[in-house]
């Protein structure tokens, strides 16, 4: 038997003080995660592996 998992994407967001923050995870299969967001202040860098 194989299952598969679908392309799934968390949003998450949060507010503290003067900034705000999001995320974004999209798992693609078992072994990719890709996880970015951004703050006020500047991006965060993409990690994780494989291709949007």
């Amino acid at each position: 038997a194989s299952s598969t998992l679908n392309v799934s994407t968390l949003n998450v967001g949060f507010n503290y003080g003067s900034r705000t923050t999001s995320l974004s995870i999209r798992v693609h299969d078992s072994t990719t995660i890709r996880a970015h967001g951004s703050t006020s202040t500047g991006p965060i860098p993409t990690i994780g592996g494989g291709s949007e």
